[in-house]
């Protein structure tokens, strides 16, 4: 009996007997879209297959670059040469491309470049249109970076910007990304509370914000208030020399972690109230951090459906005994089952506070 022919990439001719390469004889523009999904350093190897295959990369639709370099294991000279190498690579890559719009443009650099080659990447990738665009920066030596280009796209939806180096951005005079809905920043340095105001006055329709050891160089004070953010993170910020406050009404999601010198102020008296939040409340931080991580946990209590605390926010929460008893209260906590209950017995509230407990 003949066994049923296996179906694949390649399938043998009955009469020849030699594989036939069904992928290569697919419409450019669905081998564009498969390559899509490939890092761009993949995607180009896949030239060498064959004629056939040589520029079907720059028919991708997103480009990812990651130059992987490791200043750990690796010797100087191999780190020049290869920052070298990634600098010559990315720029034929972003010349030949041909496909506009890109939808994501992925940028992770760990050696150090110029700044001229960083913002001429940039600026190609947002000229022609990119949509959701990635940029990561580790061994840059430059102090203070300005990308007036990208802050003035308006094909922009999702930006996420982080600098372990922690160099300072100045942003220009007036910031526009009127579709961005998404913006992440990690590890970034503002130049003066004035930039935050431009930045945050430009995203008229930001849904999503994630601040992440965020600070700012100067003293000073910035407030944003947005009715349309729906998911807002704040994590370990310090704004020492000022205060940044954000009131946004409408929020669905919070996820904080102490912070010095920000401020949320969702307008809890208000007839909204959001689903989920989850605190991470540092006990032994600052007395005004302290003071306003309880009115924070105050407030939650009469405006959130979840609540999950995170570490030792347990401490704080012994000091604010406020409950509403249709909240569930999530408990998250490194020292288990002994914090938990150690928490119970301690707290004049623990019988309501068990029958509303999920563990």
């Amino acid at each position: 009996m003949r066994r049923p022919r296996k179906r694949g990439k390649h399938v043998e001719d009955p009469i020849s007997g030699n594989c036939l390469d069904r992928i290569s004889s697919l419409p450019d523009k669905l081998l564009g879209h498969v390559l899509s999904f490939l890092p761009t350093r993949l995607a180009v190897i896949t030239s060498i297959l064959s004629t056939r295959w040589r520029y079907l990369f720059t028919l991708t639709t997103c480009l990812s670059f990651d130059d992987q370099i490791s200043y750990v294991d690796q010797e100087p000279n191999e780190i020049i040469e290869a920052t070298r190498c990634f600098n010559e690579f990315v720029d034929k890559v972003v010349k030949l491309h041909q496909i506009s719009p890109i939808k994501k443009f992925s940028l992770v650099c760990h050696g150090t470049y110029d700044k001229s080659d960083l913002n001429r990447w940039l600026t190609n990738a947002l000229q022609k249109g990119v949509q959701e665009l990635s940029y990561e920066r580790y061994g840059s030596i430059d102090r203070v970076s300005d990308h007036d280009s990208l802050f003035m796209c308006e094909t922009l939806v999702s930006l996420k910007m982080k600098d372990p180096g922690y160099n300072t951005i100045k942003f220009p005079q007036s910031a526009r990304l009127p579709k961005l809905k998404i913006l992440h920043l990690d590890w970034i340095l503002f130049f003066d509370f004035n930039s935050m105001e431009k930045l945050f006055s430009g995203c008229q329709l930001l849904e999503e914000l994630t601040l992440k050891c965020c600070g700012c160089h100067t003293d000073g004070h910035a407030f944003h208030r947005t009715e349309i953010l729906k998911v807002l993170t704040v994590k370990s910020c310090n704004f020492t020399w000022g205060t940044f406050e954000i009131d946004a009404p409408n929020l669905v999601y919070l996820r904080y972690s102490s912070s010095t010198g920000v401020r949320i102020f969702p307008s809890w008296k208000s007839s909204c109230s959001f689903d989920k939040a989850k605190l991470h409340l540092d006990y032994n931080y600052d007395k005004d951090s302290v003071k306003y991580d309880r009115e924070l946990l105050k407030a939650a209590a009469y405006k959130v459906t979840k609540l999950r605390f995170m570490n030792n926010s347990v401490q704080v929460y012994l000091c604010t005994p406020y409950l509403i008893c249709n909240m569930y209260i999530y408990f998250k906590a490194y020292k288990a089952t002994k914090l938990r209950f150690g928490m119970l017995t301690d707290n004049p509230y623990k019988d309501c506070i068990k029958n509303y407990m999920h563990y």
